[in-house]
């Protein structure tokens, strides 16, 4: 298959992958020319890539020494990890979790996997405390963080409960996803995510654009995170592009019921 991917990202792509499996001798990367030959494109092009790569703080451009691998920091042992709340269905997370045991690897970080997945599980019945004593005991400093996505003020206050002794025992936290607060709400920890709102008003807003007049939002039964605020950006679109109310539907159910 052709890579549709810009010329200069094909390139950041070639060297980050390089400069994560070690494979450029003595941390040096080729030289711009040689990108050039290899990818038949402009210097310009090649400088691109490598303005992106020096943003990341993955390279150093040395004037007559050409570029070289910036070292990672030394962090003594120290591991990250991913938790996710109410594990089941696990194969949106395995990209995500792939990408960042890269991106440990370019920081010099320790990446602690759960037993039997590329993650670690944490059931609903499991204990806070547990977990904690767990991680300190393997000097896990960072926690990538899944909650639950269910929306009842229950799982709420157990997302809450977890990053925030997460937080109080020294464990810094990031969440993926959705956040530990109901939607709209914003809280306190950085969310790795995708624009939900502006998802759902895409959706909506590329069938208005096909010509579609009468449109119909499925979507799985119960209240979640990431399902409302998709739906949220639906309703907008439907608003902003003045479709008949009695024309756009929500139809809540398991796709895989023939009834619904």
């Amino acid at each position: 298959m052709k890579n549709t991917k810009p010329l200069y990202r094909q390139i950041y792509e070639f060297l980050y992958e390089g400069i994560c499996a070690d494979t450029f001798k003595n941390g040096r990367l080729p030289t711009d020319g040689q990108l050039m030959r290899k990818f038949s494109t402009t210097r310009a092009t090649v400088a691109k890539a490598m303005r992106e790569l020096e943003m990341a703080g993955l390279i150093e451009r040395r004037p007559g020494a050409g570029t070289i691998v910036r070292p990672a920091t030394k962090t003594h042992g120290a591991f990250v990890s991913t938790l996710i709340a109410g594990l089941g269905d696990t194969e949106f997370f395995e990209p995500i979790c792939a990408q960042i045991a890269q991106s440990c690897h370019a920081c010099n970080l320790s990446l602690l996997w759960g037993p039997d997945s590329h993650s670690t599980a944490f059931a609903r019945d499991a204990s806070v405390a547990h977990v904690i004593e767990h991680f300190h005991c393997q000097n896990v400093k960072g926690v990538f963080f899944a909650p639950d996505e269910g929306v009842d003020a229950t799982t709420f206050h157990r997302n809450q409960q977890i990053a925030e002794r997460l937080t109080r025992s020294g464990i810094a936290v990031v969440l993926l996803d959705r956040d530990v607060v109901p939607f709209p709400e914003q809280g306190a920890y950085d969310v790795v995510g995708i624009d939900n709102v502006n998802a759902g008003f895409q959706q909506a807003k590329h069938l208005v654009d096909m010509g579609c007049k009468r449109i119909a939002y499925v979507a799985r039964p119960g209240q979640l995170w990431t399902k409302d605020a998709r739906l949220f950006g639906f309703k907008l679109a439907i608003e902003q592009f003045n479709l008949a109310r009695s024309a756009c539907h929500v139809f809540c159910g398991d796709v895989m019921d023939a009834r619904f």
